[in-house]
């Protein structure tokens, strides 16, 4: 049995009951512990307590406890209801870290560094998609018609480095021009790179593609599909299925091997034939 302080601490209630920000003060709730060092838990058995504005948590399956207050307490979280990115359409109190900073300028070196590989290194493309930082990382939006449906919250710091908050189906759909076709790739970057230069692209996310998604493509302007994913086993297991659902709407549907689009500049994604 052993006691988790602080980074530690909050990384089992990140990974188990990101929702932790919402106990109010006494409050207790009991999650599965999926990550316990026993084995998987299914019958609730890491209870979580808001005390004096601190967390403790145990695990009546392997014994382990943990300690943690937020440097800054759960009542100023809570009255944050939204982050200001510009953008409409989702609820940002869930996350764990209220937005602290709304331009590149203002970014952590962390969060500059990570952005300026993949070329999102100036205020005006980090506002076009309404990318803003945590005290904990990098949020990225994901989109459907305008609106944000929910965000990625790119860590710093521990395990896991991305967590995903969404009011549905973690699919992210920018559109482009009608003249271009539509990628589907697996990560936020990625599509909004593609989206910068002219496409239309559905982010998966590791999820599988969305049938009233589906059906909007196909209203919409969906006469050719690129199907973009890792080339590793995952991802070309993932774009054979994905294949034969798209082949249900369009007839012109290939696949893209390259490395991802965001490890690919802007220029060069311009000159792209697709």
């Amino acid at each position: 049995m052993t006691t988790y302080y602080g980074r530690e601490a909050v990384d089992v209630l990140l990974r188990n009951a990101p929702e932790y920000t919402e106990l109010c003060e006494g409050e207790q709730r009991s999650v599965n512990h999926v990550d316990c060092p026993m084995g998987v838990d299914t019958k609730n058995r890491l209870f979580v307590k808001n005390v004096d504005e601190a967390l403790l948590w145990h695990c009546h399956n392997c014994g382990d406890s943990g300690f943690y207050r937020p440097r800054e307490t759960l009542k100023k979280i809570k009255e944050t209801k939204h982050f200001d990115t510009g953008v409409t359409g989702y609820d940002y109190s869930g996350l764990p870290r209220a937005a602290e900073h709304q331009s590149y300028d203002e970014f952590d070196m962390k969060g500059q560094m990570w952005l300026d590989s993949y070329e999102f290194n100036n205020n005006e493309i980090c506002k076009e998609y309404g990318i803003v930082e945590s005290k904990t990382g990098i949020i990225l939006p994901m989109y459907n018609k305008g609106n944000v449906i929910g965000v990625q919250l790119r860590n710093y710091t521990g395990k896991p480095k991305y967590l995903t908050y969404s009011n549905g189906k973690a699919i992210s759909y920018l559109r482009g021009s009608a003249r271009k076709p539509v990628i589907f790739v697996e990560d936020l970057l990625s599509s909004y790179k593609l989206h910068h230069v002219g496409y239309s692209t559905v982010c998966l996310m590791g999820t599988k593609l969305d049938m009233s998604l589906l059906m909007q493509l196909k209203v919409t302007h969906l006469e050719k599909a690129v199907i973009w994913l890792d080339s590793d086993e995952a991802g070309d297991s993932g774009a054979l299925e994905l294949y034969r659902e798209l082949s249900a709407i369009t007839s012109n549907v290939t696949t893209h091997y390259d490395r991802q689009p965001k490890e690919i500049t802007f220029e060069q994604l311009r000159s792209f034939e697709l």
